[in-house]
Order: structure tokens, then C-alpha cells, then sequence
């Protein structure tokens, strides 16, 4: 029997997200901002896979990095978004599906609010820790 084959869940993931947050948010998400937005979005940011597998399944630890914009003063705005953001993915794990793997946990790990560069927008970073596992077909 041929060892089962280790594939990423990077790219279906970030995929599903992208789909699953444009469909719930109030604000639009990017994963490339294009140079003329303004006003408030979301921007997918950083990802961070570690293997998880166990016993001849793969599974991957993924922490999910969420970038919010918003142009204005102070970060209610900002943390508004957060929220629609934890209502649509902390602890939802039928939330996502990404082609080839299983969400197992998702969470919640960090929200950290700061000014932006440009005094006239606030930013607050959300980061997400996602368990997931390989599907049986996507082994070969």
C-alpha cells in the first residue's frame, strides 16, 4: 500500500474564506487591495501551516491572519467588523469547506486593534487557528 501524499489545504482554504466572507460581511474583502479603495474592507492577510498528521492521516494547524480597515475615528467601526467576522467563522465548522480537507476546530486567537500609517485609518488584526484534515480521497 503506497503512502498516502501530504497535500496543503493553504490554497482551497484561503479560497472557501474568501468565498464564506464576501458572502457575510457588510465590507468588502480583498485579497490584493487595489490602490484607489477606500473606506472600510477586510483584507485576507498571512497564513501559517504547521503539520498536524497522526497516524497516516494528514492534517494541517493553520493559524488565519484578518486584516480591518476602516477609515475613521476610533476603532468601533473596526471592532464591528471583527464581530461580523467571529460570527461567521469562531467555532463555525461547517462554515468552511475546503475542497480536499475537513475544518476540525476553528477559533478565535488574537484580535489586536492600532492606528494605521495614515493617521485617518484604524486597523485591528484578527487571527484564526484552524485544525484541519486531510479528506481519505484526496490521498492517493
Amino acid at each position: 500500500m503506497p503512502n498516502p501524499i501530504s497535500k496543503s489545504p493553504l490554497l482551497p482554504l484561503q479560497r472557501t474564506v474568501y468565498q464564506t466572507l464576501s458572502a457575510s460581511l457588510s465590507v468588502p474583502v480583498y485579497d490584493f487591495v487595489p490602490e484607489k479603495v477606500r473606506g472600510n474592507y477586510v483584507v485576507i492577510g498571512e497564513a501559517v501551516e504547521r503539520p498536524d498528521n497522526v497516524h497516516g492521516a494528514h492534517g494541517s494547524d493553520i493559524q488565519h491572519t484578518f486584516h480591518v480597515v476602516v477609515d475613521g475615528e476610533g476603532f468601533s467601526a473596526a471592532l464591528a467588523i471583527v464581530d461580523e467576522i467571529s460570527q461567521t467563522l469562531d467555532h463555525q465548522l461547517r462554515s468552511l469547506a475546503p475542497e480536499g480537507h475537513s475544518i476540525v476546530s476553528i477559533r478565535r486567537e488574537l484580535t489586536q486593534t492600532f492606528r494605521d500609517q495614515d493617521p485617518r485609518y484604524r486597523h485591528a488584526l484578527v487571527r484564526y487557528r484552524i485544525a484541519t484534515a486531510q479528506d481519505d480521497g484526496a490521498a492517493e
